[in-house]
């Protein structure tokens, strides 16, 4: 990896490929940042802390540190690229995540030691080299290809990057931090609060090209009027969400959701999930003094609630999309965009209002931190279950699994993209905040 930090090359482009040798280079150093980024985020991770299981409803960390490794291998078996496993019991162990809504599911079982595991990513990361370097690639690579497979395993790569620093952050005590791990600590003075109109607008949902990579969600297409609407400037700020936590916030049920308040009272839940009580706020590898202008980082239940308090509500996913219209873009994509707080700049949210805007004044309309919304994750128009990854999607579109848009400071890749769409159960954590929404007068 040398001195240069993994996690900020852009996805190679589906329509500038090229051909031959030029076109491996451009796969295999696009490889390389994607594997580096697990690398770098494990590397000072002993067997003890891969042991931890910091969320009960989630594999221990060792889990993670093999999955994605033997994704690799499945999918590229998958589309018949290849015939024999590397080491078929652990392409088994670590073939699947999971998802269950209480812990009691998830069951248990023994793990590979670590070293093992460590030994088999040495022999994966060498496996997809060479397979890069026999592949005759079509002029274009397409969902159809069985070269797919290869993005896939990219992409994955960099979504377990981001989920795995979500479960370290919640480890009982700050786990070893990689080396060049840098947060943004200052504290700042919180804006206040603006709304601005956002007048009527057409938006469309889905990819219509394919430049990039994209997982099978995306592979819609819907358009939508949206009438006006008010949306808050900025993200909810911890500033923000003290004012709630004051007013007794938690203790009011007529804040919450059934489901919420359920959930609430089952954990006893009094303050955000990365707060203390000392006005310290934890990050992935440490605690450091909460910034009243960072956006406050909750679970869909809390800022649901958080918004029916202001008299508010959580913008819709055609709202989003009608929002971040106009905020910088790169080929098209904020993918790479400077201006956004995408691709890890910094480990650790920013202030709400310092990233560049969208000409109309919306700060993180994409980055920062991703934003919950009111709207169940669904299909698209037009989509289609993809045989390499049939559970990618269709298990979560229900209505246990909330919407999320916009990408966090730790997405990458396509997961950086206008276009990819997130999802998580309401209760769950990630690198997650929110904007409040209200319709128009």
């Amino acid at each position: 990896m040398g001195d240069t930090l993994p996690g900020r090359l852009c996805p190679p482009r589906l329509d500038r490929l090229g051909e031959g040798a030029a076109a491996r280079e451009t796969l295999r150093a696009y490889f390389e940042d994607s594997w580096q980024l697990t690398e770098w985020l494990f590397e000072g991770l002993e067997p003890a802390h891969l042991a931890q299981q910091p969320d009960p409803r989630r594999q221990p960390l060792v889990f993670y540190l093999g999955h994605a490794a033997v994704f690799y291998v499945n999918k590229l078996r998958r589309a018949g690229l290849v015939e024999d496993p590397i080491d078929a019991e652990l392409e088994d162990v670590f073939a699947k995540g999971v998802d269950p809504k209480d812990a009691a599911d998830l069951g248990a079982r023994a793990w590979p030691d670590a070293a093992r595991v460590r030994a088999y990513r040495t022999r994966v990361h060498d496996f997809v080299h060479a397979q890069i370097d026999r592949a005759e690639l079509p002029e274009t690579i397409g969902p159809d290809d069985p070269w797919w497979s290869l993005l896939m395993g990219f992409e994955h790569d960099r979504i377990h990057f981001e989920t795995s620093s979500v479960l370290m952050r919640q480890s009982a005590e700050p786990l070893p931090a990689p080396r060049g791990w840098t947060i943004d600590a200052a504290t700042n003075e919180a804006p206040t609060l603006r709304w601005l109109r956002m007048p009527p607008r057409p938006v469309r949902l889905g990819r219509t090209r394919l430049e990039t990579f994209a997982w099978d969600n995306e592979l819609g297409r819907e358009e939508h009027e949206v009438p006006p609407f008010d949306v808050g400037t900025t993200l909810v700020s911890n500033a923000h969400f003290q004012a709630f936590v004051d007013d007794g916030g938690y203790a009011d049920q007529r804040l919450w959701t059934t489901e919420g308040w359920a959930w609430r009272s089952a954990h006893e839940v009094t303050r955000p999930p990365f707060w203390d009580d000392a006005g310290q706020v934890r990050h992935v590898f440490g605690w450091a003094p909460r910034d009243p202008a960072a956006p406050v980082e909750v679970t869909a239940h809390e800022a649901r609630a958080y918004a029916t308090w202001a008299g508010a509500r959580l913008p819709t996913e055609a709202e989003w999309a009608a929002y971040s219209l106009g905020a910088p873009r790169r080929d098209d994509d904020f993918v790479g965009v400077e201006g956004l707080h995408l691709a890890l700049r910094v480990h650790s949210p920013q202030p709400v209002d310092s990233s560049d805007t969208t000409p109309l004044g919306i700060h993180d309309a994409a980055g920062n931190v991703w934003q919950w919304l009111s709207d169940d994750f669904r299909p698209l128009e037009g989509f289609r279950n993809h045989p390499l990854y049939p559970d990618f999607s269709r298990p979560y579109f229900d209505d246990q699994h909330a919407a999320l848009r916009g990408g966090s400071w730790a997405s990458s890749g396509t997961s950086a993209s206008r276009h990819y769409r997130l999802w998580f159960r309401r209760d769950f954590l990630q690198h997650a905040g929110f904007r409040l929404a209200r319709d128009a007068a």
